[in-house]
Order: C-alpha cells, then sequence, then structure tokens
C-alpha cells in the first residue's frame, strides 16, 4: 500500500497518470535537459494527494541524480539564486548568538547575511560546495539524516530553503532537522507555495519530477503540529511583484482546464504555448491584469517559523 510521504495516511486522491515520455520531452524543449536516465524503467508518474494533510506528491518517487543538477546549474546560471526574499525574512528571526545550521546550503549566501556565533552547512551539490568555499564559506557533504545522529540537540536554528520539496522522505526530513535542534529552538522552511499561480501552473518544468517531488500548500503546514513536536509561530506567503505574469499564468491555467478538464499537470505542449502566447498578447494590449485582485493568488514562496516543543 502506498502512504503519505509526510503523514503516513493510506488515504490518498490519485489523479490522472502523466506519461514519463511527455516529462521527458517537456524537459527537453523548455531547459535542453535529457531526463530520461531519471526514470530508468517508468512508464508513468501518478500525482497523489492526501486527504489528510493536503501533501500532493508524486509517485513513484523519482528524485534527480547529481547529473541531473550538474546539467540544470549548466542550463541555468542562476539556479542557485542569491536574491530570495525568504533570506531576508528568515534572517530576522535568527540573533547573532545562534548556533545556525542550514541544510541544503547552495553556495552558501544565506550564510554571508548572518552574523552568528556559528554558521554550519550541509550540501550534496559538488560545484555549489566550491562556489560556496570561494566565498569563504565551508560546507559539509552530508544528509541532515546522518549528521543529526552525530549532532543532536546542537543547534539554535535549523533551516532549510527550498530544499523539502526534493526529497523522497519529507517526514524523516523534518524529524532529523528536529533531532539536530535544541529544545525550544527554531525551525525555518521555505518551499514554493503550491495554491499560488506560479506554482499551480500547468507544464511548469521544474515543479514536476525530477526536480519536485512534491507540494505544500497552506493547510498542509497547519497540520505540521499534529505531526511533529512543534508549535507554528508564523507561515508567512511571499508578496505578488510581478502581477502581469500572475494574471497571464493564471488565465493561461484556467483556460487549458477548461480544454483539458482532466489533465492537472500536464497538457500538449503546443497547445500551452500558443493559448499563453494568445493570453500574453491580449493582457498587454488591454492591461486586464490591473483591475484584479491579487490576494487571493499571492505569493511565489512561503516560509514557516517553528519552535520544537
Amino acid at each position: 500500500m502506498i502512504k503519505c510521504i509526510l503523514c503516513g495516511s493510506l488515504n490518498l486522491k490519485k489523479h490522472n497518470k502523466i506519461k514519463v515520455d511527455d516529462l521527458i520531452n517537456l524537459y527537453i524543449e523548455n531547459l535542453c535537459i535529457d531526463v530520461s536516465n531519471e526514470f530508468k524503467d517508468i512508464n508513468h508518474i501518478f500525482p497523489l494527494e492526501c486527504n489528510n494533510c493536503s501533501l500532493m506528491f508524486f509517485y513513484p518517487l523519482v528524485a534527480g541524480s547529481e547529473m541531473f543538477y550538474h546539467n540544470l546549474q549548466i542550463k541555468n546560471f542562476n539556479y542557485y539564486s542569491e536574491d530570495r526574499l525568504e533570506f531576508n525574512l528568515a534572517s530576522k528571526y535568527i540573533s547573532k548568538n545562534d548556533n545556525v545550521l542550514e541544510v541544503g546550503s547552495g553556495s552558501g549566501y544565506f550564510a554571508s547575511l548572518l552574523s552568528t556565533r556559528s554558521y554550519t552547512g550541509l550540501e550534496f551539490n559538488d560545484e555549489a560546495i566550491l562556489k560556496a568555499k570561494v566565498n569563504g564559506v565551508s560546507l559539509i557533504k552530508e544528509s541532515i539524516e546522518e549528521f543529526s545522529i552525530e549532532n543532536p540537540n546542537q543547534f539554535d536554528v535549523v533551516c532549510s530553503f527550498h530544499v523539502l520539496e526534493h526529497v523522497r522522505n519529507p517526514h524523516d526530513f523534518i524529524l532529523s532537522k528536529l533531532k539536530a535542534l535544541k529544545q525550544g529552538g527554531k525551525l525555518i522552511i521555505s518551499v514554493p507555495y503550491a495554491d499560488s499561480i506560479l506554482t499551480t501552473d500547468l507544464n511548469h518544468t521544474l515543479n514536476l519530477p525530477p526536480h519536485h517531488i512534491s507540494r505544500w500548500k497552506y493547510k498542509t503546514f497547519l497540520k505540521l503540529e499534529e505531526i511533529f513536536n512543534i508549535t507554528l509561530d508564523k507561515l508567512i506567503i511571499e508578496d505578488v511583484h510581478d502581477k502581469r505574469t500572475y494574471f497571464e499564468v493564471y488565465i493561461n491555467s484556467v483556460i487549458l482546464k477548461l480544454f483539458n478538464l482532466n489533465k492537472k499537470f500536464l497538457v500538449n505542449h503546443n497547445f500551452y504555448l500558443k493559448n499563453y502566447s494568445f493570453v500574453k498578447k491580449v493582457n498587454r494590449k488591454l492591461n486586464i491584469y490591473k483591475f484584479i485582485k491579487f490576494s487571493k493568488y499571492s505569493g511565489k514562496n512561503i516560509l514557516i517559523i517553528a519552535t520544537k516543543n
């Protein structure tokens, strides 16, 4: 039986399956990356949604390999972005006396924003580790599951930014972060916001396997207090910046779903591009987006601050 990878529930809703060949073609068309080796003998991916905690995840669980992320860095030079609003938001909850652990440090940019007593970073990507070293940040190539065994109850703050949606077992990932955290310490997590327009965009390549395994809704985070021994202090949704693009993506998705009622994750890409081009052209001529209230669709990312009980 397939269980939810966060709460363990068997009460799962299955959406229409996605052909792996369609995923492979999408990555080639949009990013010029061949992901066929990532799926091996898998022919279909099933989007599953937990009726208990609302987490959505793709099964079988296909996480991108080191080669996949190497190729992604080559094609997308801003993959480890330094310009993240959540970095500045999170740093406000960290004091100079805190001992900080960051899981999935990338090139170590977040460390440069801190003036803390101590910083430790975990990262698997060799190129990111080298870049961080050039910038004066030393990172450890080790998983949080392994690291927490040797370093229990050591840190005042344990954080991760855009890592949780990539891991096969988010339950054990969060549990290991909490193991490394002192009682009363702060757990900080940032992920793409699954209730947002951009993260629910059909054919959003990097929001699909092998890049993203799971999608996180607001109500999923509200369930964390039931799953883990934590108290949620803050849930912060990033404000809308480019309202025009958000509106175009949203209208494009609405139209595509009208023509493809059973397709919630992937549609014919040529039709997607033609439809988006039309929506974009109309909106930029008439500026319809200026008449829309965006609070309901705001936010590309969500940041949570929690305390370990």
